[in-house]
């Protein structure tokens, strides 16, 4: 989703419901999201641009724990 102001662009972004590959051995339930995180960007034609990213995690059934994707890995 995208929503622009006058000199801002807002870009909405929510993370798929695609199990991170370092737990495909497990079972995986979603279960919801963490708190909406904000990011100023670099300028994209002239507008100061936000991206708003929503995480997505998820219940190891087999640890009882929960887990989600380690961006550090996602950012490379």
């Amino acid at each position: 989703m995208q929503k622009k102001e006058d000199d801002v662009i807002h870009l909405y972004m929510k993370e798929r419901n695609e199990t991170p590959s370092e737990y495909k051995s497990n079972k995986l339930v979603s279960k919801g999201f963490f708190a909406e995180v904000t990011l100023q960007d670099f300028p994209i034609r002239g507008f100061r641009a936000f991206l708003h990213i929503t995480r997505r995690r998820w219940l190891n059934e087999d640890t009882g724990k929960v887990v989600f994707r380690d961006w550090d890995l996602v950012a490379p």
